[in-house]
């Protein structure tokens, strides 16, 4: 057992208690985002292919969107769903997109009219 013979060196100890903890702290935190930043790019390598696996399915669809609402995939690229929305047709890269898109269409349709409109056509 260690016996501290003044305050001085407790204060020492702990410091440096501290200081390994903080750095177990800092090395757990690289870690937790280097593993959360690989689940991401899985996904979305996922849902690509999952999008160009589709390709020839929707080929004879005209989709009232040429990009994905939520990942900026670009439909030609390839679609995997689709929904339907005011009497207009929507495509997806994946079925992740599309429920977001269901959840709150009008978000997304009012973004697109606002992207649609150009200057010459607002006179």
């Amino acid at each position: 057992m260690l016996l501290l013979t003044s305050a001085s060196e407790f204060a020492i100890l702990r410091f440096i208690n501290i200081k390994t903890m903080l750095k177990y702290s800092y090395l757990f935190l690289a870690t937790m985002l280097l593993f959360s930043c690989q689940k991401v790019a899985d996904k979305t390598q996922m849902m690509y292919e999952e999008a160009a696996l589709n390709k020839s399915k929707f080929s004879d669809v005209q989709f009232d969107n040429s990009v994905d609402f939520l990942c900026n995939m670009n439909l030609s690229d390839g679609v995997s769903d689709s929904a339907h929305y005011q009497g207009k047709v929507y495509g997806f890269c994946s079925k992740f997109c599309k429920a977001d898109f269901v959840r709150n269409p009008d978000k997304y349709v009012k973004n697109l009219k606002i992207e649609n409109i150009s200057p010459a056509s607002e006179k």
